[in-house]
């Protein structure tokens, strides 16, 4: 258990990679580690403070995500067309990068943190099935495409936003 760190590109294409259990000494988790691999489930323990960039990214299979209370940072396009249906973003978190959840077809339900107080361009365009999101007293920055071809029927927006970026919401027909 002395691993401190899953490398970047570590177990990225490992098409037959079903699930994982990371040790409870990992700290971070690098960028591309499971990038493309068949994931259907991770267990992410406590220790993890750092998810990198495209850490996930096309992990279409993984269905079910629980972000531990550690996690202080999550990288771009993280979690960007995987099979998730829900997430709960810590709240140690206030800022989601650039396309951390774009894709997520199946994505329906997701929690921010009252913290959050950035989403970035494309966060969670492409979320086809997200029709509902709250957004915290303390968000101040909505990205360009952050919400493009979500479901969203009413977005408030809180009146601490300083920021809406171009196409934030666009619904399809």
């Amino acid at each position: 258990e002395g691993l401190i760190e899953i490398p970047d590109l570590a177990f990225a294409f490992c098409n037959s990679l079903q699930s994982v259990r990371i040790p409870s000494s990992v700290e971070k988790i690098g960028h591309r580690a499971f990038f493309s691999s068949g994931l259907t489930s991770v267990d992410i323990p406590n220790s993890v403070r750092s998810i990198g960039d495209h850490a996930f990214r096309h992990c279409t299979k993984l269905s079910a995500l629980n972000i531990p209370t550690s996690v202080t940072k999550i990288g771009k396009y993280a979690f960007e067309n995987t099979g998730i249906k829900s997430v709960e973003i810590p709240n140690n978190v206030d800022t989601l990068l650039e396309n951390t959840f774009s894709g997520c077809k199946e994505l329906v339900a997701i929690k921010l943190p009252k913290t959050m107080r950035y989403i970035g361009d494309g966060c969670f365009q492409k979320c086809e099935n997200l029709s509902h999101i709250e957004l915290p007293e303390s968000l101040a920055y909505i990205g360009d495409y952050a919400f493009l071809f979500c479901q969203i029927t009413e977005l408030i927006i809180p009146k601490n936003v300083k920021y809406v970026g171009s196409y934030a919401l666009v619904t399809p027909k």
